[in-house]
């Protein structure tokens, strides 16, 4: 079974450098600001995007409802990577489109904890689709 692809988008080298580690596992583009996240969606299908909430130029909501926009990147599940207390940015990420949110610093478990449940609900998914 191929690998799935997941978009990862921080502007914090470090945050991608701790996210690329913990998702060894799949095939993972990085990118560090919204533009060529924007960009790249146009080019290559991804099963997941991972999108920072605070970024410079053009934030993750943006970003996210600049996807839920576009044919070919509107069902990709986002979960947003957001400040541990940011109770705003949680509600806002949900208001956009993200289905799931993750609080930094990141928790490894919980981080593929999620990732694989949102992994799994699109392969279902498109298994129902093609029945």
């Amino acid at each position: 079974m191929a690998k799935k692809t997941i978009l990862v988008v921080d502007d914090n080298s470090t945050n991608l450098n701790i996210l690329l580690r913990l998702l060894e596992d799949y095939d993972v583009i990085a990118m560090n600001n919204g533009f060529d996240a924007l960009a790249i969606l146009k080019q290559e299908v991804v099963d997941l995007i991972l999108l920072d909430v605070a970024m410079p130029e053009i934030d993750g909501y943006e970003v996210c409802q600049i996807l839920k926009a576009r044919n070919e990147a509107k069902d990709v599940p986002v979960i947003f990577l957001c400040a541990q207390n940011d109770t705003i940015a949680a509600e806002k990420a949900y208001d956009v489109g993200a289905i799931d949110l993750i609080r930094r610093p990141v928790n490894p478990k919980e981080l593929l904890a999620k990732v694989n449940i949102q992994l799994q609900l699109q392969t279902l998914i498109q298994e129902l689709q093609n029945s």
